[in-house]
């Protein structure tokens, strides 16, 4: 008797599936280019699908699944950077320097410092005596980058952080104003830094390896409203001119509405709900726009007529930024200067008068990443 294998009979008559092909030709392309480039995660993800079959792109994992494949397909050939103590971390040669094409001769590249400062290898005070064992500071950036920020004078400053690698609280970066008269007005990022914290005197070290190592001495800054690094600006720049981001004003008062109630309501809720309390609102912002010189008074009065519902927010910006009104009806020092908030001048210059061009960089580059706190 023949006896013949079930399973050797099994799929003899299937027609060989071309998109597994595809498929595994995807992936194949998909490492390579996680390995041997530069480019966003959410680039090469896009990629792969876009190069894919209409039939093998539904085998293809889910875009999620692929962008986590990337990571750790870039884990497994560079390395996974371990974090968790970040004053004993060797930096690899190849991401302290970048490649320059020769603009001379538009041949060959040059090698460039790209990793501008490190605390860990060399730190000074003002006095110039050498600093060890402090929080560490890494300032990266081109030389370039940093030739902008000497010519320009006009600085823009925000940290962000669900892209700050572990280990570090935060990734702060400036960027300066160019005028290229007819082709117009832009802002560059230029630096690009990670901090241990955000206290005022680590802001002050970082704002000395600038103003010391660097040369730099810019002239304006707008930042948000985070009295640290203002505070630091101030300190090392004492004839810096340091505006706070319009937006950021208007964002903290609303979300002063937010965590005050009118009843058993959210004032936020009531507000949105009554026309004319929202007009009051948007008058407490427009003190921006009033001349330093006739604030105290302008004040005043818009405070005699706003509604009793808002007593809130008015008292709010009594403390923060007008300084609490005494007997003598003097105000006290609010925690936040005119000088700082105000954007009359800034308006009548044609100046920026938020952040908003930071704020956009910060959310592009959160986009380039699979995950928050990145290893590597």
């Amino acid at each position: 008797m023949e006896v013949v294998s079930a399973q050797l009979d099994m799929h003899r008559n299937h027609i060989a599936d071309s998109s597994k092909l595809d498929v595994l030709e995807a992936m194949r392309a998909l490492k390579l280019r996680a390995v041997e480039t530069q480019q966003a995660t959410s680039t090469i993800v896009a990629s792969a699908r876009h190069h894919t079959s209409t039939v093998a792109t539904a085998h293809l994992p889910l875009a999620d699944s692929l962008r986590h494949n990337v990571c750790r397909y870039r884990v497994a050939a560079l390395g996974e950077a371990a974090l968790g103590d970040i004053q004993t971390l060797v930096i690899p040669q190849r991401f302290k320097c970048y490649q320059q094409k020769d603009v001379v001769t538009g041949h060959g590249y040059t090698e460039q410092r790209f990793l501008q400062f490190d605390t860990n290898k060399a730190e000074y005070d003002k006095n110039g005596e050498r600093l060890h064992g402090n929080p560490r500071i890494l300032v990266l950036g081109t030389n370039n980058s940093l030739k902008a920020l000497q010519e320009s004078q006009d600085w823009f400053c925000d940290g962000t952080f669900d892209v700050t690698p572990k280990g570090f609280s935060q990734y702060y970066t400036i960027h300066c104003r160019l005028d290229k008269g007819e082709l117009g007005v832009y802002t560059l990022p230029c630096l690009f830094i990670f901090m241990s914290n955000r206290q005022t005197v680590t802001y002050v070290r970082l704002f000395i390896a600038l103003c010391y190592y660097a040369g730099l001495t810019p002239r304006y800054c707008m930042t948000d409203f985070e009295e640290a690094a203002i505070n630091a600006f101030n300190e090392v720049w004492p004839d810096i001119h340091v505006s706070g981001c319009f937006f950021h004003l208007t964002q903290n008062q609303q979300k002063k509405l937010a965590q005050s109630v009118c009843g058993s309501t959210s004032l936020s809720l009531v507000v949105t709900a009554t026309p004319a309390l929202q007009q009051q609102v948007k008058m407490v912002w427009a003190m921006a726009f009033i001349p330093l010189d006739d604030l105290e008074d302008v004040w005043d009065q818009l405070v005699a007529t706003l509604d009793q519902q808002l007593r809130p927010l008015f008292e709010y910006f009594d403390e923060y930024y007008m300084g609490k009104r005494q007997l003598a009806g003097t105000h006290t020092l609010p925690r936040f200067a005119w000088a700082i908030w105000n954007m009359f001048e800034r308006t009548r210059d044609g100046l920026p008068r938020t952040n908003n061009s930071v704020e956009a960089f910060h959310k592009s580059l959160n986009t380039h990443f699979a995950v928050n706190h990145p290893n590597t």
